[in-house]
This record gives structure tokens, sequence and C-alpha cells, in this order.
């Protein structure tokens, strides 16, 4: 991977390349995941939710993150 400079404002040098392909920088953003654990005889269950406050993100350029997700857990104990 080489890494090639480039000029950026005010004469402000940033080195952004991978490969062949400068890199580019997104917004930033805050992603807020919660658990939440129940504990029985048998075993537990699980509450996850990711992304809670449905945050629009990218992480990568043209790749849309999934919005709130919600998925329920149960592991037993043999």
């Amino acid at each position: 991977m080489d890494r090639v400079p480039g000029r950026g404002r005010a004469g402000v040098h940033r080195a952004a390349w991978v490969g062949a392909k400068e890199r580019e920088f997104l917004e930033d953003f805050a992603v807020i995941d919660l658990v939440l654990s129940r504990s029985f005889a048998y075993g537990r269950s699980l509450l996850r939710v990711s992304n809670l406050t449905d945050e629009r993100y990218q992480a990568v350029r043209g790749v849309p993150q999934p919005g709130r997700w919600v998925s329920l857990e149960t592991q037993f104990g043999l």
C-alpha cells in the first residue's frame, strides 16, 4: 500500500491514498446499542436493540447502514 500525499486547503498536506484510490472522509456518527438480559433457572433471554436512535449513517460511502434493529435471543442450558 503506497501512501501519496495530497494537497489540502491553505497548503495543508494530507495523505489519504489507499492503493490507487483516494480515501474519502465521511461525516461523524454515533450509534447506541442496548442489551437487556434476564436469567432464568433454565437459561436466559436477551433483548438487543441496535442503533437505538435510528441514526442514518454510512460507514462506507454509498452503503447506508440499517436503521434500528431489534432482536430477541433465548439461551437454554442443557
